[in-house]
């Protein structure tokens, strides 16, 4: 059920029968989970739990750039060495797939970035591109259509790649 399904539903209780629901609902959700998701502290106080998930975002979107390019670096050697395709010990079979959205929040990552500090990763993910070596048994194609322009027309007007 989708969440406007559900707001639709949820107008047509009482707050009697909702806060009935909540009750089963919290019974229903094991105690690792609602650990794990500080459910307790939602209930307690919603709106220091909106600004603490808030807060969370921001620092899960604040990269530190030398954890990105071990990361990239090590997907660049995995997908050279098309540890992508088939089993092995380097890629679990549920990483194998999302290579592709991987490669896109990198280069979103890396945007934030000027040119100069990312180290030569935003060139190294363009020239794999570029090179449309075949990563993961088939041509990347779909994504050097679109990302390597970007990178290029990115890097060659907001920084200079040939200073």
């Amino acid at each position: 059920m989708r969440v406007t399904e559900l707001r639709e539903l949820l107008e047509k209780y009482s707050k009697d029968d909702l806060s009935k629901m909540m009750i089963e609902l919290y019974k229903a959700i094991p105690k690792k989970v609602r650990d794990e998701k500080e459910i307790d502290g939602m209930l307690q106080d919603f709106q220091q739990y909106k600004e603490a998930e808030k807060i969370k975002k921001e620092k899960e979107k604040h990269v530190d750039l030398n954890d990105l390019e071990r990361e990239i670096t090590q997907f660049i050697q995995n997908a050279y060495k098309q540890n992508y395709i088939a089993p092995n010990r380097y890629v679990s079979k549920k990483e194998r797939p999302k290579w592709r959205f991987k490669v896109k929040s990198y280069i979103k990552q890396l945007h934030r970035y000027p040119l100069k500090e990312t180290k030569g990763s935003v060139l190294q993910i363009y020239s794999m591109h570029c090179m449309k070596c075949y990563v993961m048994g088939v041509a990347i194609t779909s994504l050097t259509q679109t990302i390597p322009l970007d990178l290029l027309v990115w890097s060659k007007w907001n920084y200079s790649i040939f200073s």
